[in-house]
């Protein structure tokens, strides 16, 4: 693990100091940033690169973490108050009319200001966003959602697994293959097994000989 930041341990090793400060920032599909924050203040962002950016006082409650150190998926839960506004219209009710935020890149940090460091960071996508007439609740879900991952491009089977034409396969021919050993086109990239060799007129057929499917195949996109 990588030492501290030159002049962080002074101001965290003291007693006292200033209470760390939740930092959010939200890029919607759209493009549009949302600095939030329990203070209204002037920080860096870590999105955009810049210095001096207005957070607004806009989150409420308790913001929930849930980090398992597995490769389950690593989840937040947020939520931003949606009583400021105009006569016509609230502010986080507007930004929700134009904006999707489901699927929008969440960067947190716990920060604090007078070592000027992030004691915890936690970024994702946000999967579910939901809004009444006084708070938004957006569910995030960390990178490591590995059962949202998409899974090779292959086949579970007793012979190749390729898809015939794909990059892996290498095959040019209009005419698709069975999968097996004779009839692969391109047989140097051939990646399924011939587990028996029938010789007959001491020559080696052109035909693939193997085990029958398993009943019970292993699924790599399984929900953990």
């Amino acid at each position: 693990m990588a030492g501290l930041p030159r002049g962080v341990t002074g101001p965290m090793s003291a007693s006292g100091g200033c209470a760390p400060v939740s930092l959010v920032e939200i890029r919607t599909l759209s493009g549009n940033t949302y600095f939030l924050s329990e203070q209204r203040g002037i920080w860096n962002s870590i999105i955009n690169g810049t210095t001096e950016n207005e957070y607004q006082d806009w989150l409420v409650g308790q913001q929930q973490f849930h980090e398992t150190g597995t490769t389950a998926t690593d989840t937040a839960s947020l939520s931003i108050q949606n009583l400021s506004g105009n006569t016509v219209e609230r502010d986080m009710a507007l930004a929700y009319a134009k904006n999707e935020f489901v699927g929008a890149f969440v960067y947190y940090r716990l920060w604090r200001a007078d070592a000027e460091t992030a004691i915890f960071t936690f970024t994702g996508n946000v999967t579910d966003a939901d809004i009444d007439e006084n708070v938004m609740d957006l569910s995030v879900e960390g990178f490591g959602n590995y059962s949202a991952v998409k899974v090779p491009s292959y086949d579970i089977d007793v012979s190749c697994p390729l898809f015939f034409g794909s990059e892996a396969c290498g095959s040019t021919s209009p005419t698709p293959c069975n999968q097996s050993y004779g009839d692969c086109s391109s047989i140097e990239r051939f990646a399924g097994i011939v587990v028996q060799w029938n010789f007959s007129n001491s020559s080696a057929p052109l035909v693939q000989i193997a085990q029958p499917a398993p009943a019970v195949s292993y699924n790599p996109a399984r929900a953990f």
